[in-house]
Order: structure tokens, then sequence, then C-alpha cells
């Protein structure tokens, strides 16, 4: 995935109107775009499908993670702990936001800590279009064949919570069968359990459709999306 070099000043807000014109790469429903300025990579994350949108807004509860390399070990990554909130008494997010939390790989231990300051987070989480928004300086980034390794995996944080959950989407594809709607937690076409397997794409497009809307819903399994993106120099 191409971070292309802009010059433009970006606010991390969960809004891409100030983000220039570029490729994305879409897989699973998910849209990822990226660009850097020469001292920081800027990264956004949006759900275009009924169950990816259900992911980014943490309806279904599995932790979402953003994992960076050091060569092709995972060092530390940014989590945002959806799992720690517990099966959702109503649909959807309850009032507030999430922030992620740092994580930090040691061998088989990591640690979680808040999130530093030099890292900015900014997120449109329960929006039509869920989107999420980063900014990390490249100095923190390691690269291996000239470009970041990242994954993108989501997960639930203990079996227990994953059997509540498919539970509750059991009784919400019964009383709405057939609809493809973030409350049932719908799979989006193309698996939620991929390696990359996305495509790029020249710009913002729509996801989904008439079609996807017709699909059987599936409860959705643990997704890992593994990226590189390649950073352009300045001009």
């Amino acid at each position: 995935m191409p971070a292309s070099w802009t010059q433009s000043p970006i606010t991390v807000d969960g809004r891409l109107s100030d983000w220039p014109p570029g490729e994305t790469y879409d897989s699973s429903g998910l849209r990822f775009r990226a660009i850097n300025d020469g001292e920081n990579l800027y990264l956004s994350v949006s759900a275009h499908e009924a169950g990816a949108k259900a992911i980014l807004t943490g309806e279904i509860r599995q932790d979402v993670t953003l994992w960076f390399s050091d060569a092709k070990i995972r060092t530390w990554g940014l989590r945002l702990p959806f799992g720690a909130l517990g099966v959702p008494l109503t649909n959807g997010m309850p009032s507030g936001s999430i922030m992620p939390e740092l994580l930090k790989a040691e061998g088989t231990n990591i640690s979680t800590s808040p999130l530093p300051a030099n890292i900015e987070f900014g997120g449109e989480i329960p929006g039509r279009v869920p989107i999420y928004e980063l900014k990390i300086p490249l100095a923190m980034l390691k690269t291996a064949d000239n470009g970041i390794p990242l994954d993108f995996t989501t997960a639930y944080t203990s079996a227990e919570l994953e059997q509540q959950m498919k539970e509750r989407f059991i009784k919400a594809t019964a009383r709405e069968p057939g609809q493809n709607s973030p409350r049932a937690g719908m799979k989006p076409q193309g698996g939620m359990s991929g390696r990359g397997g996305g495509k790029m794409g020249g710009g913002k497009h729509g996801g989904g459709g008439r079609g996807a809307a017709r699909a059987q819903p599936e409860f959705p399994s643990p997704l890992e999306i593994n990226l590189t993106v390649l950073p352009d120099a300045r001009p």
C-alpha cells in the first residue's frame, strides 16, 4: 500500500476531507489509506460493508489491533479494547469514546500502556462510515525491504465473550432474517479471516450494494489483514 508524500497539513480527527486524492487498499469490507509528510505516517481505516462496520464500531466486541513489526516479529501495536466493554445491553456503542492503548511485545509477554503523546488518534466510530485516523512518527517504525509491515487483526478476549456474542448474534438474525445490518454483526463478502487478498483502488468508492444486502448473515470470525506500507520519499 503506497503512502504518498504530502506537504498539506493533516488534522487527525477521524475526517478525511483534508487528505489529498490517492489510492486505497480494500479487503473484507475495510478500506485502508496511507500518506506521509516526511516526518509522520498517517493511516486511515474505514468500513464500507455491514460486517466491517460492526467490527470498527465495536458492536461485536472483537478487539481491533494494528501491529507493527521489526523484520518479521511484531514488536508493538495499538489496540482498541472493545472486549473490555462486555456484552452490550442495547445495540450500538455506549455514550463516550474509546481510545487505543499501546501494546509492546517482549517475547511471549505483551504489556499495555496509555497512548503516548507523539501518537495521535481520531475516530468517527459511531458514524455512517466508521473511520479511524492515526498519526505516527516515522522514526518509530521499522522497515523491511523498504516497506513498513502492518497487520490489522481482530480477536475476542475470551471464549466466553465470543460465545455470548454468538448467542446474541443468533437471536438478532432470527428477529431479522436475511437482513444485512450492523446490528446482526454480519460477515461481509470476501470472508473475515483472510490474509490480504484485497484490491487497490484509485479513490473512495462504495462497497456492498443490493446484492450484498441479500447475503445470508454469518457470525464473524477473527480477521487478519497483512499489509506493507511503502512511504514515498520527499520530492
